[in-house]
């Protein structure tokens, strides 16, 4: 039977509500306080309304019932799980996602509470759908906003952020038939959107930097979106023509996993290099060492929450460069509310320079390197 059928649910046992979709990004942060909520509440069955391509991240994880919602038909899909649930009353619903789709889809289901964000943070009108709101966090950070939502229904507040995916035999398997190098970084070739991805050849610099100084390969990661295999084939194309590189094997798995796949794959990486994307978030919650590349918001909000150490910011610069405004890097830690997000600059991203990255590297890198005695120096960074 699958964990997403509703009749699996009994009625009279006290449940407990999750409402966030989309993206997968925000899903795997706040997959830190369902976790949490799930290994502190036994007696409780947890529902999660999910968006169908989160769903596939998510559908490993034991003991916890997904409900998949259509985003793009919310009347439709009010009017169905109104139905669906008439029996279902609910202890209460965490309201994780701030739009008013969602907001409309929380009204079909019974709860006695239905939990939003704090007042700096609930947008789109979100809280006249909800009757409580969570406490201004102890930090601006998305994970430990969510980790809010668990405090609120009483988890300890000494309690911290955990992630759990749960376990696919079956990807493993896949991952390990590939015979992948024993060591290897892999690196995101582009952001969820096109103004969140660095370019092409400044990619392919690293790369060849990865090659010339460490024992490491890599490992292309993607979507399936145009955008995301032309990103790739420029790399490829650019490696391709280097002389230095002519012989360089490039292993490509861009457009090539499904997300558990994508999530062994990650696992076993020795480092990981991406902008702000589903990926570097999956891979900060599995504790994999993260280099993140951030200009369209501070890393201290949507950053790698287990990495923001080794992430290179350059959002205060950016928010300068594009619209004139000053901005403190150290403001961001406690910031209320949502800043500017840097939109539709599609070369904002490189504002990061591939030496910024190589620096980064060289400090994280050096039980990797070749050659002992040419090995770049170590040195100690802040970022």
């Amino acid at each position: 039977m699958k964990n997403n059928e509703i009749h699996t649910l009994n009625p009279k046992k006290t449940t407990l509500g999750v409402l966030r979709l989309s993206a997968l990004g925000d899903v795997t942060n706040a997959l830190s306080a369902v976790t949490v909520i799930k290994k502190h509440i036994k007696d409780k069955q947890i529902v999660w309304f999910v968006g169908k391509t989160e769903y596939e991240l998510l559908k490993n994880i034991k003991d916890i019932h997904f409900e998949i919602i259509n985003k793009k038909k919310p009347f439709c899909e009010f009017l169905r799980l109104r139905k669906k649930f008439k029996d279902i009353e609910f202890e209460s619903l965490l309201h994780m996602q701030r739009s008013l789709r969602c907001s409309i889809i929380s009204l079909a289901l019974n709860s006695k509470k239905v939990i939003g964000f704090d007042k700096s943070r609930a947008k789109e009108f979100q809280s006249f759908f909800t009757n409580e709101s969570i406490e201004t966090p102890k930090s601006a950070h998305a994970v430990d906003v969510f980790m809010e939502f668990s405090y609120k229904i009483g988890i300890p507040k000494t309690q911290e952020p955990e992630w759990d995916f749960g376990i696919d035999f079956e990807a493993d398997e896949n991952i390990q038939k590939l015979k992948l190098p024993k060591r290897y970084i892999s690196i995101v070739v582009a952001g969820s959107q096109e103004d969140r991805s660095w370019s092409h050849l400044n990619n392919a610099k690293i790369i060849e930097w990865i090659y010339e100084n460490t024992k490491l390969d890599v490992i292309l990661l993607g979507g399936r979106s145009k955008f995301e295999t032309l990103q790739k084939d420029k790399i490829i194309k650019t490696l391709k023509a280097s002389k230095k590189r002519r012989d360089l094997k490039i292993i490509d798995f861009v457009g090539r996993t499904n997300l558990t796949e994508l999530i062994s794959t990650i696992k076993n990486s020795s480092l990981l290099i991406s902008p702000d994307t589903g990926p570097i978030h999956i891979a900060s919650a599995l504790k994999v060492k993260t280099l993140g590349l951030y200009v369209h918001m501070p890393k201290e909000i949507t950053g790698p929450y287990n990495s923001l150490n080794t992430t290179i910011d350059k959002y205060s610069r950016a928010l300068k460069t594009y619209y004139n405004i000053e901005a403190s890097t150290q403001s961001f830690k406690n910031y209320k509310g949502i800043p500017k997000r840097i939109k539709h600059k599609e070369c904002s991203l490189n504002l990061i320079e591939p030496d910024e990255v190589i620096k980064v590297l060289s400090a994280n890198l050096s039980q990797y390197f070749k050659y002992s005695s040419n090995s770049p120096i170590k040195k100690e960074i802040d970022l």
